[in-house]
């Protein structure tokens, strides 16, 4: 059976409605294999021709990954040859459809983004887009859709493309969707990351008028056809308009009207994807730079005029107003699509708006005022706009636009923030999804508050504390209680501006005596608000209340918690009893915990009393005993209580005497946990630890919760008895005997072992040299530890121990850290040696690394191949080589006089190829100080250099096919400077190694990888002779070579690139 007819097979396979799912798997795992193969290239031609579409469909899609991830590779000839069989397939594509403009398939797609992305790589933009003008060259013809589509493909293309080698936020793998048909810009803090194309920027024009053209010819019309002759020419538009070429909303409005008109009037329209497509063209054309609508240009002000009287008719067309004002002021989907519409160009032209002193542009505001009260997702798109209403002086604003605006903007806000009067539990709420309110609360309900407070100012504070007044008529009754949390949540989330206005309360006010006035009743006026809620939440007050008041007030006391303690101390008792309260009711108890701390923080010289500390210890000790509370409600309770008793004198074991009682919860639960486990037999004994390890790990943190702060204690002062630190006494009252039982008991669980590294790295941090009898014992249980359970806490728990006792002149703790070291090492060297990455394959990658079938808009399946390492364990190898890095740094004698230094350098050498960029930059990192070590390592040099002789061919070899073509384009940097390191270590014998290497090509035995370029070619000599020529480079300078090499062997470079450096040779530096 041939490779085609296999493809069809696995294609069969994976789509048939009766195929099990271990088949679907095999045939998926099949097809991603054999996709990274070269005889993929005519399986995937010959599938093109095959009558059922889901095969063309994977044969396009395998063109079009190949393309992608192959491309760089490829000789010259071959990227010609495939880009002559793109071509011609893409000019085959079936031209029927007399009726009108032609749909294509889903695989005619895939090959016209095929097309497009060999072109973007071999440079080819132009020609491209003039091959697809020319096929449109009659609009009317049957060749527009083809060509359409293609001028769809090459700006998504671009995109794409940018994305991919734009480097990713967390420096993890690279991001390439084979379909991704809403890509937008990418965009860097400062704008576009991708700049207009020159060559074409000449053919703009061409393609707005061939747009122009087809909507005329074709858009006519009322049928499907017509929307989707539309509906692609607005995709194409936004496309072209998200280059960045310099075009403009008046520059199109000008020159195409007729297009313009089109993207308006497609508002209108009953077809739901044609109102999206202009919807997503509109809000494109006034994102771009060049789109500027400015007061002092006539033009731009009357296009202003013109557009919004349009948009006003659509809003009434589409009843915009009556579904705003309806219940739930749900929208539909085109209503919500026009509303982006029209929210961006409010936004765009806010100062025209703003500025004018009719009343023709009032009724785009009341519009926005509208979409405001609609949903919540319309109504985040109006916080553009009024947070950009703040850009124009008030003297240059329509007299409606300053604070008439601004007190309606605040009542709207609030009402939106408010919870229906219906409201019981976010269970029983269907009006609203929680997470949605609460993010516009949090976000944009606080930005419009805190800009109606700068212009209100004590109107605004006076507005709610009005909400907290009986209701008119209603004798003497309470306001409802969502007025109450509406209360206490705004004026949290307006905590920072009002808390500043009276810290500036004693500054020097204003000369002016009305000034002075009305910053003195402002000042009052927030006095007055946050004292009206803490005198009755500290007089119990808010008990009864509901569940979403009191989480509102436990959150307002946390954030107030520094006022409370400095003007409110007589309320400071009332008030911390109503927050532990709260720790039992369901939705405030994670809020409580959290006032509770930032109260202990504030507070702690007035509640930092010993009999105070015990009263609290015992108050708290039931909700720190109940495991069902959350482990970071328990953690906060014990970092508040650990605050306070950093806060009692040493003298008298008072401190002492917290600190035990503190410990004593979770200590008597690791006894129990320790006696359940010793009755449960030996059939059940580990049953019984994996149950109980969540619990044991949190009781184990609450013990690190409980010495957090106990570092503020002096140790350094002699005869200093009242700042003795009371760690080590209690830890060695018996805990620290209980931990290292706990330790042993469940060594097998990675969750304890991660929270027992913690708690050992907390009590080096909080007790520096005092830790010094227990650190035998801690690091030999690090070294019993990872080899049955290897977690990153054990390495970080080591590396925080060379760093702080690495340097101290301690014969036994020195060997204690040399034994350990030499365990990890050779574990580690071991479990590398045994634990491959998979096979590198130049296949594009999936968003989250994994292997899997997408599905694209046609609900067809989408090859996506990657390329895991959840064998390697990124985060554990990263953590190893971080910690050999610190060991480098601050003690090199543990690494390099060990017998198994020249094993760890092998493991390490074995890694540079490695994909994933965290750790792989950790091992190039160590690599580099391994082969150049600081002064420290003098008596160790020798070491450095054996391990080099030994395997420097071979990290020459990893090195160069790392810069040439495996590596990921985030770690060709860090391969420059390995590369640049090497060289300068020993000149000599990489020249020798090179020279080998390249002889040996012929036979393909080293395994070099240099991309697109002939190892024995002109480029790789000219590489060579101008990274090891003497006197070397310079470091800027070898960086500019090595990053253009690797450059022109991933085809992003002429062959002939480092001509330009010639000029280095010539000069001898």
């Amino acid at each position: 059976m041939g490779d085609a007819e296999k493809l069809k097979q696995a294609v069969y396979a994976l789509y048939a409605p009766t195929s099990p799912a271990k088949t679907r798997g095999e045939a998926n795992a099949w097809l991603m294999s054999f996709t990274a193969t070269f005889p993929a290239w005519e399986a995937a031609r010959t599938a093109l021709s095959d009558p059922d579409e889901k095969v063309q469909f994977i044969g396009a899609n395998m063109f079009k990954m190949k393309v992608c991830s192959e491309w760089h590779s490829l000789p010259e000839g071959a990227k010609a040859q495939i880009y002559g069989v793109l071509k011609e397939v893409v000019g085959k594509i079936p031209v029927g459809a007399p009726d009108g403009f032609m749909r294509l398939t889903a695989a005619s797609k895939q090959l016209c983004l095929a097309l497009a992305a060999a072109a973007v790589r071999s440079g080819a933009l132009e020609s491209f887009a003039t091959d697809a003008l020319t096929l449109a060259k009659d609009p009317s013809g049957k060749g527009a859709a083809v060509a359409i589509e293609l001028l769809i493909a090459l700006p998504q293309e671009l995109l794409e493309r940018t994305t991919a080698q734009a480097p990713s936020g967390d420096g993890g793998p690279m991001t390439l969707a084979s379909s991704a048909p809403t890509l937008k810009r990418v965009q860097s803090g400062e704008g576009a990351m991708l700049e207009g194309r020159p060559e074409l920027r000449g053919l703009l024009p061409q393609v707005l008028q061939l747009l122009t053209a087809v909507v005329e010819h074709f858009g006519a019309g009322s049928g499907p056809e017509h929307a989707e002759c539309v509906t692609q020419c607005l995709k194409c538009l936004e496309k072209w308009n998200s280059l960045e070429m310099g075009y403009s909303l008046v520059m199109l409005a000008d020159s195409f009207p007729a297009l313009l008109q089109c993207v308006l009037g497609a508002f209108t329209s009953p077809v739901e994807p044609l109102v999206v497509a202009a919807a997503d063209a509109f809000v494109e054309l006034l994102s771009s730079n060049n789109t500027v609508l400015s007061v002092g240009v006539e033009r731009q002000v009357a296009l202003t005029h013109q557009i919004s009287n349009h948009l006003q008719l659509v809003a009434d067309q589409l009843r915009v107003k009556e579904a705003a004002a309806a219940d739930d002021g749900t929208m539909s989907e085109s209503q919500y699509h026009f509303c982006r519409a029209l929210c961006a160009f409010a936004d765009r032209a806010v100062d025209i708006v703003s500025t004018c002193q009719d009343d023709t542009l009032l009724p785009l505001v009341n519009l926005l005022f509208c979409c405001l009260g609609a949903d919540l997702r319309v109504a985040e798109l109006t916080v553009d706009f009024w947070a950009s209403i703040q850009d124009t002086p008030l003297a240059q604003r329509h007299p409606q636009l300053g604070v008439p605006l601004y007190r309606e903007l605040q009542m709207r806000v609030l009402a939106k923030c408010t919870l229906p009067q219906s409201f019981t539990s976010w269970e029983d709420e269907t009006s609203l999804e929680e997470d949605d309110f609460e993010r516009f609360r949090e976000q944009s309900g606080q930005e419009l508050l805190t800009a109606c407070l700068q212009l209100l100012r004590t109107e605004f504070i006076g507005t709610l504390r009005a909400r907290l007044e009986s209701p008119a008529g209603g004798g003497g009754a309470p306001p409802p209680w969502q007025q109450l949390e509406l209360v206490c949540w705004a004026t949290r989330v307006l905590h920072a501006e009002l808390k500043t206005t009276l810290s500036r309360e004693h500054e020097t006010l204003a000369a002016d005596p009305a000034s002075t006035q009305r910053q003195l009743e402002f000042n009052s006026s927030i006095k007055a608000l946050v004292e009206s809620l803490l005198t009755p939440i500290a007089a119990g007050a808010f008990a009864m209340q509901p569940a979403q008041v009191r989480a509102s007030a436990v959150r307002l006391v946390g954030n107030f918690g520094k006022t409370l303690a400095a003007e409110h101390s007589h309320s400071l008792e009332g008030v911390v009893h109503f927050v532990l309260s709260s720790l039992v009711v369901d939705g405030a108890a994670e809020h409580a915990a959290i006032a509770f701390r930032s109260l202990c923080v504030h507070a702690k010289r007035q509640l930092g009393r010993q009999e105070t500390v015990l009263a609290l210890l015992r108050v708290c000790e039931p909700a720190l005993s109940n495991v069902e509370l959350t482990a970071e409600l328990r953690i906060a309770l014990a970092e508040g209580l650990a605050r306070l008793v950093a806060e009692l004198p040493s003298r008298d074991d008072q401190a002492r005497s917290a600190l035990t009682e503190l410990l004593r919860t979770p200590c008597t639960l690791l006894q129990n946990a320790l006696q359940h486990g010793a009755t449960a037999g030996e059939a059940g004994v580990g049953a019984w630890r994996r149950q109980s390890a969540e619990n044991v790990a949190t009781q184990v943190a609450l013990v690190g919760a409980a010495i957090r702060f106990c570092d503020r204690y002096n140790v350094d002062v002699p005869g200093a008895a009242a700042n003795v630190n009371p760690v080590l006494p209690v830890m060695q009252s018996g805990v620290w005997d209980l931990l290292l039982q706990v330790a042993g008991a469940y060594r097998s669980e990675a969750v304890v072992v991660q929270a027992m590294c913690e708690l050992y790295s907390r009590m080096m941090a909080t007790m520096g040299m005092l830790m010094r009898p227990l650190l035998p014992q801690l690091l030999h249980e690090l070294a019993r530890t990872f080899p049955s359970t290897p977690v990153v806490g054990v390495l970080s728990t080591l590396r925080d121990a060379i760093e702080q006792y690495g340097r101290q002149q301690d014969d036994e703790l020195h060997d204690t850290l040399l034994f350990v070291m030499s365990e990890l090492v050779n574990f580690f060297c071991a479990w590398l040696s045994s634990t491959k990455e998979p096979e590198v394959r130049p296949m594009a990658t999936d968003g989250d690394g994994s292997q899997r079938i997408a599905t694209d808009g046609d609900g067809l399946r989408l090859i996506q191949c990657a390329s895991p390492i959840e064998q390697a364990q990124p985060e554990l190898l990263t953590a190893f080589w971080e910690m050999c890095h610190r060991c480098l740094v601050f003690q090199p004698g543990l690494l390099l006089s060990l017998p198994c230094a020249g094993a760890l350098f092998d493991a390490a050498v074995a890694c540079v190829r490695h994909q994933e960029f965290q750790h792989t930059r950790a091992v190039l990192t160590f690599i580099c100080l391994f082969m150049c070590p600081t002064e420290a390592a003098n008596p160790f040099r020798e070491t450095s250099v054996m391990c080099i002789q030994a395997s420097g061919k071979q990290l020459l070899r990893e090195c160069l096919s790392g810069l040439a073509a495996v590596s990921p384009d985030n770690l060709v940097d860090h391969q420059v400077e390995l590369m640049r390191v090497l060289v300068e270590a020993c000149p000599g014998a990489v020249a020798t190694w090179l020279n080998e290497l390249l002889c040996a090509q012929h036979g393909a035995s080293d395994g070099l990888i240099t991309g697109a370029i002939d190892p024995q070619g002109v480029t790789m000599r000219s590489f060579a002779a101008l990274v090891l020529q003497q006197p070397a480079l310079g470091q800027a300078e070898f960086q500019c070579v090595a990053s253009d090499f690797s450059r022109i062997c991933r085809g992003k470079l002429a062959p002939d690139s480092l001509n330009r450096h010639s000029h280095l040779m010539r000069s001898g530096q």
